[in-house]
């Protein structure tokens, strides 16, 4: 997927959240260009650069980059984690924002509901619900 993101952070690797456009973007001719493929809420990687960048309303410079949806860690119970296997996504909701694995309970880039393909089972996580969980490497399917 080709698209344009501030020339600060067009680097190989580098990994955003898609939340959409600014209001600004609405009226720019680049706004296609910028925004047409890439999907609220999800996670995308650099892969390639491209050598032309444009002027920007919000980010002073934009570049040409191509992007894929990335893989995305996260927590499920461990009596479901098997790698290759295709999930319903559902994020755990224990509410406590301090727990050191909280940002895997309810990782941006995940949706509820959606499917998912577990591409690799990591470290098993003791949760202080006394649920055991896994942290595994989600690829959305479809």
């Amino acid at each position: 997927m080709i698209t344009l993101i501030n020339s600060d952070y067009a680097k190989i690797g580098y990994e955003f959240v898609f939340y959409g456009g600014a209001e600004e973007c609405e009226r720019c001719e680049l706004n296609k260009a910028c925004l047409e493929g890439l999907d609220k809420g999800r996670r995308y990687r650099v892969i390639a650069l491209r050598e032309i960048e444009h002027p920007c309303r919000i980010n002073e410079k934009v570049r040409v980059v191509e992007v894929e949806e990335t893989e995305i860690l996260g927590v499920i119970e461990s009596r479901k984690a098997f790698a290759g296997s295709s999930i319903i996504f559902d994020s755990v909701e224990c509410g406590n924002i301090f727990c050191k694995n909280s940002k895997y309970c309810m990782p941006e880039g995940l949706v509820n509901g959606e499917k998912y393909e577990i591409r690799e089972t990591l470290d098993k996580l003791e949760c202080e619900r006394g649920k055991s969980y896994t942290l595994v490497r989600f690829k959305r399917v479809g």
